[in-house]
């Protein structure tokens, strides 16, 4: 992501209902996010709760630049189905609003809001987790399971997408 944000900064990279981000802004965002990660100093298990756009890409690419694991929450499950993958995956980062807090019942895990994220921008990442991210199933069994995927196996599905696909600054 580095070299096409850095060689297409001001193209579009992200489309949404009435705003464009540009490869600069997105990956700018995504540093802010890396940065904070990291400035919490604790064991990075992020858990993203947003609604899909640009903060939660963002806090996804953060993550990985941050050298953590994250796991995203679909926010529009039943609370007690965020609740059970927050126990799961137990932890000590969120990215959420305020009311996150009280609503997932996060008495030690740090909030993470992204309207307060600090302007600072990460420059390196630490030591990447082994893991890039854990996806949970819908849980249609009893308790959501996490399927853990690998920072390698990641890295295998990146490079075929760019065999595959081809991908140029113009996609979305």
């Amino acid at each position: 992501m580095t070299n096409i944000a850095v060689k297409f900064s001001n193209h579009n990279a992200i489309e949404e209902d009435t705003e464009n981000f540009s490869y600069g802004a997105f990956y700018s965002m995504a540093r802010q996010y890396a940065h904070a990660i990291n400035a919490a100093k604790t064991e990075a298990r992020v858990l993203i709760h947003l609604p899909p756009g640009i903060h939660a890409y963002a806090a996804m690419f953060g993550a990985g630049l941050a050298g953590a694991v994250y796991a995203p929450v679909n926010i529009s499950q039943p609370v007690s189905k965020r609740q059970a993958i927050k126990n799961v995956f137990v932890p000590h980062i969120v990215i959420g609003d305020d009311s996150v807090a009280n609503e997932l019942g996060l008495e030690k895990a740090i909030i993470l809001d992204p309207s307060k994220l600090p302007k600072a921008e990460l420059e390196c990442s630490a030591k990447p987790h082994e893991l890039a991210y854990v996806i949970f199933t819908s849980g249609s069994t009893g308790t959501p399971k996490g399927v853990t995927i690998s920072r390698t196996a990641l890295n295998h599905f990146i490079d075929w997408i760019e065999a595959a696909i081809n991908p140029t600054h113009l996609d979305r």
